[in-house]
């Protein structure tokens, strides 16, 4: 193939096209004859070279370079004209270098061994998590297993007796021993010795960040199980909110099972003292009032003794709480307050500004939101007596970890978050729920 040639399918003739009808097989061909050409003519001598490096060949210069390939691109740079897509459907005319088809490659993503995505030891976590109930709950510690009540009074016929009669008969009102017991909080999650092993050199999950999102998932289910519907026995786990703050009318107007609710093992169908306060519209919804919150205050109040003003807690989810506060909005009955979480004390106000953090309030109590609340069209509301109801504790919640594997019987890192303890209400008559809202 002469150079004249290779200029010509180089496409400095301007508008000559040789490659018009050409496939990519045969301008490749093309391209190899002439570079062979180029070559050969360079290796035999056929070509002027000056002493700044520089060649003639058919009366043209070029610089001249050691690497034949790459006097052949410069003697061949020049665009050519051809089809993009020959053969197939939206081809057109595009303009190209002719070496660029054989000897330049772009590395990419796609390429095996080119490419590796990283994508961190930290997750996002992508579900709902919430604690807000189970942290909001004052803990209080084990001491006894327990608890005496009275569960009728002493009858008292009249306070007065005549001037100088006789003393009055004795009387004694009627006890109740009720246990409340304990539950044992348990999870565990492990990792291989392996991956332990290589995720301080790789892009892994670490056994820490692991061990971190199952202990966020546990706490999660204790909050879950503290709000758990009426209808759900707590077997092994902890006592619900829902079923403390029940009543035997809500049961029987819902058709729940006989045994729901069923609290330490008092049957509060024939114990109307163990009772709730719960209003319930029989499973049918209706707009949320005022009227419905406040009768919970009505109801409660003559239950909570000297201490009206404080301890006391609402507990709702975010679908009740826009409407709720929509109602009072314009009487600007909620206010700001400063609370905090103590582990002990559940919420408490604070005075000033110090710590905590911003709840609503309605009637001076907090609100504390709970995406785990229990829904009917719209979350349930629930007004707490903390000095009456909490969460004992046996045993904190403590992280266990172990990693010998002739203890374990495999080659792992486990942890195990466990911890004793349960819900705790000895005067359920203090508190109460709303639900049937919508």
């Amino acid at each position: 193939m002469k150079y004249e040639d290779a200029k010509i399918r180089s496409g400095e003739y301007g508008d000559r096209i040789p490659y018009l009808n050409a496939t990519k097989a045969q301008m490749e061909a093309d391209i190899a004859r002439g570079q062979a050409a180029l070559i050969e003519a360079l290796q035999k001598g056929a070509a002027t070279q000056f002493g700044d490096g520089r060649i003639v060949l058919n009366s043209e210069v070029h610089p001249f370079y050691s690497d034949p390939l790459t006097n052949v691109r410069g003697l061949m740079n020049a665009p050519i004209t051809l089809w993009s897509n020959p053969g197939e459907a939206g081809t057109q005319l595009i303009r190209m270098h002719p070496m660029d088809a054989i000897q330049k490659a772009t590395v990419t993503t796609a390429d095996t061994g080119a490419y590796n995505a990283i994508f961190g030891a930290v997750a996002t976590i992508q579900v709902q998590q919430q604690q807000n109930v189970f942290s909001a709950l004052p803990k209080r510690p084990y001491t006894k297993e327990g608890f005496r009540a009275v569960s009728a009074q002493g009858t008292i016929t009249t306070p007065g007796i005549a001037e100088g009669g006789s003393v009055p008969t004795a009387i004694e009102p009627t006890y109740t021993e009720i246990t409340v017991g304990m539950k044992d909080l348990a999870v565990a999650t492990e990792m291989s010795t392996r991956l332990e092993l290589v995720s301080t050199k790789n892009d892994t999950i670490t056994f820490g960040g692991n061990a971190q999102v199952i202990f966020i998932d546990f706490l999660n289910a204790i909050d879950t199980w503290l709000l758990k519907d009426y209808n759900t026995l707590a077997s092994y786990a902890p006592e619900s909110i829902d079923r403390i703050t029940g009543s035997y009318a809500e049961g029987t107007a819902l058709s729940y099972d006989t045994a729901d609710e069923d609290l330490y093992g008092v049957d509060r169908s024939g114990a109307s003292w163990f009772d709730s306060n719960a209003d319930h519209n029989s499973g049918t919804d209706r707009p949320v009032s005022i009227s419905y919150i406040d009768a919970l205050i009505r109801d409660q109040w003559p239950y909570w003794g000297m201490d009206t003003g404080s301890n006391k807690l609402w507990i709702t989810g975010p679908s009740t709480w826009v409407p709720w506060s929509a109602l009072e909005g314009s009487k600007q009955r909620f206010s700001q307050e400063t609370a905090t979480f103590s582990y002990t004390q559940g919420v408490q106000p604070m005075m000033g500004q110090a710590g905590g953090f911003k709840l609503s309030t309605y009637l001076n109590y907090p609100i504390v939101l709970d995406a785990n609340t229990e829904v009917d069209t719209i979350a349930r509301i629930y007004l707490l007596d903390l000095n009456h109801l909490g969460f004992v504790v046996g045993r904190p919640l403590e992280a266990i970890q172990a990693n010998n594997p002739v203890y374990l019987g495999s080659f792992v890192n486990r942890v195990v978050f466990y911890g004793i303890g349960e819900t705790w209400c000895d005067l359920p008559l203090s508190c109460g729920h709303v639900r049937d809202l919508a």
